[in-house]
């Protein structure tokens, strides 16, 4: 059986300011150009910083949207630097029913 794909990225915002609106336009763009996501993830780590998590039904699935996500992400070039990013297998993986 294949395993799913994971991409973890985590930027840093000049100013939560920044960061608030990233995060706004990121979770009403992002379905649209992640179509092949399985599950699509923003998690803020701090008023400055968040982590961005992708998973995916294979690398292939992973690829298409990261080109898409890298034009996306351009033109966000001037108020974030990218402090590390992370792609490897999902080996366990639970969600409760409950929301």
């Amino acid at each position: 059986m294949q395993k799913k794909i994971a991409r973890i990225g985590h930027l840093n915002f000049r100013s939560s300011e920044e960061l608030n609106n990233f995060a706004k336009r990121y979770s009403e763009d992002a379905p649209a150009f992640s179509q092949e996501a399985l599950e699509l993830k923003l998690i803020t780590t701090s008023a400055e910083s968040a982590v961005v998590i992708g998973i995916y039904k294979n690398s292939e699935d992973a690829e298409k949207v990261l080109e898409r996500l890298q034009h996306w992400l351009a033109q966000f070039s001037e108020i974030y630097e990218q402090s590390f990013y992370l792609v490897g297998d999902v080996e366990f993986s639970y969600q409760s029913k409950e929301e």
